[in-house]
């Protein structure tokens, strides 16, 4: 990454009032892994959009660096968090202290494969790039926050939806497509997103995102036909117990319902708003852990 001197603010200005921005989380509505590339990382290719599930980050200038986190227990607030990372990251590039108060609301679960660590890492260079004055485009913030995490370039991309190929830092944004709606649900349980690759361990790729991104832009079925994921299987051999969160959706009547990511967060696109709840309502008698009902591509 070259280094960035485009900040116009040197010093931290206390007048500045506090800024807040919601940081959504995301669905892959398909992940084709296409194989193991030399440098350890994984090429893939996957339809993505977010959803209205949202951490929300304030910020402040500061002289020196603080991160507060609320809403879940247990989340750390040194380089392990994303937030910081970024703060770091973003300081470094343009040159200047990290001065800022940061505050993260967590909404989203980890280990969920929903991108919330991600998002809020791309919320913090966009907080940070207008607290701080800096000027960078969005993207010189992607080519950033592509050393930062996988995900991040595709909440920066300036569209709620995107066909994201690489390890994650080409996304190609698409046209909004009609409203829709899923039902969304996360178990208990987590997985490390490494072990589920090493799982995955060459197996053929449905290679299904050009016919989703094909349906995207159309109502009807063929969208939610086409969603897949090629670390369902994976995962679901190294936790059985996400078969019986497949089995919940299929109780429902869903033909088809799908991993997150790498999981451990299933969903199933549903035909409204109104089915979306009734079947997040469903879903919470049958099974534990968090559930919504969530609009996509907002």
């Amino acid at each position: 990454m070259r280094t960035l001197r485009h900040c116009r603010r040197s010093n931290a200005d206390p007048a500045a009032p506090a800024l807040t921005i919601h940081a959504p989380a995301k669905l892959n509505l398909t992940l084709d892994v296409l194989g193991k590339r030399a440098d350890g990382f994984h090429e893939l290719e996957s339809l993505m959009v977010t959803v209205g599930w949202y951490d929300t980050l304030t910020f402040a200038p500061a002289e020196r660096f603080a991160l507060a986190v609320t809403g879940a227990a247990g989340v750390p607030c040194d380089e392990r968090n994303l937030v910081t990372r970024a703060a770091t990251a973003l300081s470094a590039a343009i040159g200047r202290d990290p001065g800022a108060a940061i505050t993260l609301h967590k909404r989203i679960p980890h280990e969920a494969g929903l991108g919330g660590g991600s998002s809020d890492a791309a919320a913090t260079l966009l907080g940070l790039n207008e607290l701080w004055d800096c000027g960078l485009s969005r993207a010189e913030l992607s080519e950033l926050g592509a050393t930062i995490g996988s995900d991040v370039p595709f909440f920066l991309c300036g569209s709620p939806a995107g066909v994201v190929r690489g390890r994650g830092e080409r996304v190609e944004p698409l046209n909004p497509g009609p409203p829709r709606w899923a039902a969304l649900a996360k178990p208990p349980i987590g997985l490390s997103t490494a072990a589920v690759f090493a799982a995955w361990g060459g197996r053929t790729s449905a290679q299904a995102t050009s016919r989703a991104a094909g349906a995207y832009a159309a109502a009807g079925s063929a969208l939610a036909a086409a969603t897949t994921n090629d670390l369902d299987g994976p995962a679901t051999e190294l936790e059985p117990t996400l078969a019986a969160e497949r089995d919940a959706f299929a109780s429902l009547g869903f033909e088809r319902s799908c991993l997150s990511g790498s999981g451990t967060s299933r969903f199933a696109l549903c035909r409204s708003a109104a089915s979306a709840r009734s079947a997040a309502a469903a879903l919470r008698r049958l099974r534990p852990g968090p559930v919504a009902a969530v609009p996509l591509a907002v």
